[in-house]
């Protein structure tokens, strides 16, 4: 038997699994960002309506 087996490709499997969530995390919306990227949306909108006004 190996002493230690084991322990190194945990420990890179869990750094693996670190760096994926965080570029899912990256990828993904928070609730804020959302609501934020709406309004801009929606201001968009309004100036776009008001520029064909004239």
């Amino acid at each position: 038997m190996l002493k230690n087996a084991g322990k190194t490709s945990s420990k890179q499997a869990k750094e693996k699994a670190n760096l994926e969530y965080k570029a899912y995390k990256a990828k993904i919306l928070s609730p804020v960002e959302k609501e934020y990227l709406n309004n801009i949306k929606a201001v968009q909108k309004i100036a776009d309506k008001e520029s064909k006004k004239r």
